[in-house]
């Protein structure tokens, strides 16, 4: 006996499997987000919303998150990233560069949306006036160190220089032709 009402579900089996399956699914997708990707607004994806998602797996960020952009801090950071042993060392530890400064951030030289700055800091949990904070984030996304002020070049590479993926990576052999005097306090540069 027919009703004249029919499930969409009940032409087919796998109607009902697919859409529980797909809701599974996407609900697991959810729960695997971390808590900032999860609250952009509807529309953005995740890896636009928080630029350091898209880093996971690909390379190590070091996060400079500073209240201006005079910051003593800021701007040490920067001249010691300058010197060339030093862009040697980032750019061979597979590193990317992101400053953030309020709502105004970008990775390298490529400026990023002021919503993105702000998902940066949700995602390290540093407020916008917090004293400037140097984060490196390791190849699976975690927070390696957190130093409110300056962390010298030859601590951060030697830090990754510990870490496993690095070591399995670069045979155990640290490169220690790293330089903690800034770019513009060297004679003849």
């Amino acid at each position: 006996m027919t009703t004249g009402w029919r499930s969409p579900w009940s032409t087919s089996r796998h109607g009902l499997l697919g859409l529980l399956l797909g809701t599974g699914l996407a609900c697991a997708a959810l729960l695997a987000l971390p808590h900032s990707a999860a609250a952009a607004p509807a529309g953005t994806p995740a890896s636009e919303a928080n630029p350091l998602m898209a880093e996971r797996w690909n390379t190590r960020p070091l996060v400079i998150v500073a209240p201006s952009a005079t910051d003593p801090t800021l701007v040490k950071m920067q001249d010691v990233l300058q010197t060339p042993a030093n862009q040697a060392a980032f750019n061979e530890r597979q590193m990317v560069l992101y400053v953030v400064v309020g709502d105004r951030a970008r990775r390298n030289d490529a400026w990023l949306s002021a919503e993105q700055a702000r998902a940066i800091r949700n995602a390290l949990d540093v407020a916008a006036d917090a004293p400037a904070t140097v984060l490196l984030v390791g190849l699976d996304g975690g927070v390696k160190m957190r130093e409110e002020g300056v962390i010298d070049a030859r601590t951060l590479f030697g830090t990754i220089d510990q870490m496993p993926m690095r070591q399995q990576r670069s045979g155990g052999s640290p490169d220690t032709s790293v330089s903690d005097v800034p770019h513009n306090h060297k004679k003849g540069v």
